[in-house]
This record gives C-alpha cells, structure tokens and sequence, in this order.
C-alpha cells in the first residue's frame, strides 16, 4: 500500500476550509445546543427552530456564531497542521517509524495523530470557543427580561468574559478535550480508510478523487465520531452553560442529567448533531483537499 502523501498547505487550507463550514453549519449547532440547553422544551429539532425563529427572528439561528467564525481559523489550521505533524513523527520517528504500513497500522498512527491533535486544539481554541457560543446560546434562549449580555456579540463577549474570568472561559475543558480526542481519533482515520477503499475500489489517484466522494467519506467518518461522543457532547454542553455552578465536576453532571432525565438524556440533540458533523467533518475534509489542490498550482 502506498504511503499517504502529506498535504503540502496544512495552516492555509485548513484554516480557509474552517471557516467556510461553519458559515453553512452553525445554524444546526445553535438548534442541538438549545435543545440540549432546555430539554423537555421542544418536541424536536424542527420544532426548537420554528419557535426560536417565530419568538426572535431568523437570524437568532446564528447567535453566537462570531466566536465560532473567531476560533474557526485557528482552529482548524491547529487541527490539521498538528495532525501532519504528528503522523509524520509517528511514522518517521515514533512508534511506527520502519513498520511496513498496511491498513490496521494506518489506522493505529492516524488514531493516536488525531488524539494528540485533538488535544491541542481543545485546550487552545475549542474549549473558550463553545463557552462563548454555549453562554450567548443559553441566554438567546431566555424570556427577554432574564437576558443577562447584549444581543451584539463583542459586548456580549467582554460581559461573560468579565463575570467568569479565563478559568471560566475553560469551563469544561475536561469533557470538551475527552470529547474532540475521541471524535478526531475517529474522524481522521475514518476519512483515510474510506478514501483509500475509494481509491482502490475505482482505481483512481488520490489527487484525483472529486468532491462529492471526498464529501461522503468525510460524512461517513462524521457520523462514526457523532455517535460515540454525543454523551459526552450533553455533559459537555451543561457544563458550559449559564447553570454550570449547580455541578462539582464532568462525573457530577452525568450523574445529575442520568438522575433527573434518564439514559435517553445523554443522546438529546443528537439528530441535529449527527446532520451538521456529518456535513461538517465532510465539508472540512472536502474543502481542505480541494483549497489545498488550488495552492499547490497557484502558490
């Protein structure tokens, strides 16, 4: 099997691809957070939307989405630029450096590629990014009168920065670093395995793979990530929320959602979640390999 050749534009394109998905994803993120936010208050996605439009306006589908649009370059430039950094120290220099690659050892290094990457990006861009989002969500979602921070999201940032300082702008951290190294442990080897079955299944080049298989083998790898993590996605989003103060800890607030909802708790909000990774982790990967092929003729 021939060695998966590196991307040659990893901060760029995968900063550019960042970007332009979350400007057609963020809408289905703001809905699986106000159902996850408020459970028992909507019969359904659909529903959460027609509500919050009807009470507040269409656009209220993309409160919040600034801090996504302010995280979105870094973020996904860290993600993919840490992740080549290191598949290519696993495989040069690591673990797995001489090992004749075959498909269970290229899914064990990009496994491993994608937790370390995950890391990073948790703790530097995603974690402050989903509090910003999940607060100015929460508060979205309050009769007017309990409205604590401004509909305009920079005022709106500094207040919930200024009430809950850097530490509570990690709020979280725990569940949302597990949760992105499960997801990008899932994600990244996913993509690989079914773009090479591609590949081989049409006898084509990698180069030459189009967009819309690139769009389903990202979708199919999202979906996989989707699943595992959405509990930890519920936990998550609680723990980030305004009502945050009312658990001691991630182990708590499962406790406390399992305890006053019941198992079914831990998967609210995922049908919404499931549409919009599917469309993101496909958009990204898509998009990261197309920008990536545009750079490589024209830089």
């Amino acid at each position: 099997m021939p060695p998966r050749s590196e991307p040659s534009h990893p901060f760029l394109a995968g900063g550019l691809a960042g970007v332009l998905e979350i400007c057609l994803t963020y809408p289905l993120e703001f809905v699986k957070n106000s159902l996850q936010l408020q459970p028992g208050r909507y019969t359904g996605p659909v529903d959460a939307a027609r509500v919050l439009t009807a009470r507040h306006g269409a656009s209220v589908v993309y409160r919040g989405l600034p801090s996504w649009l302010l995280f979105a370059f870094p973020r996904s430039s860290i993600r993919y630029t840490s992740f080549g950094f290191f598949s290519g120290a696993l495989e040069h220099g690591g673990a797995f450096a001489g090992v004749k690659e075959d498909t269970i050892r290229q899914l064990a290094r990009d496994g491993v590629a994608g937790i370390l990457a995950g890391a990073i990006e948790a703790v530097t861009c995603l974690a402050p990014c989903q509090n910003l989002s999940i607060k100015i969500t929460h508060d979205a979602n309050l009769p007017v009168g309990e409205r604590s921070f401004s509909p305009r999201f920079f005022p709106a940032a500094g207040q919930i920065f200024m009430r809950n300082g850097v530490r509570g702008m990690l709020a979280g951290v725990g569940p949302t670093l597990f949760k992105n190294c499960l997801n990008q442990s899932i994600r990244f080897p996913g993509f690989f395995f079914f773009s090479r079955a591609y590949c081989e299944n049409e006898g084509v080049a990698r180069e030459h793979i189009g967009m819309l298989p690139l769009l389903a083998c990202g979708s199919l790898a999202g979906a996989a990530s989707a699943i595992v993590s959405h509990p930890v996605d519920v936990v998550k989003a609680q723990m980030m929320g305004l009502h945050a103060g009312r658990y001691r800890n991630s182990v708590h607030c499962a406790r406390s959602v399992f305890r006053e909802s019941g198992p079914f708790a831990f998967f609210v909000g995922l049908g919404p979640r499931l549409t919009r990774v599917c469309m993101e982790v496909g958009l990204l990967f898509s998009l990261f390999e197309y920008i990536n092929r545009f750079l490589d003729h024209n830089v």
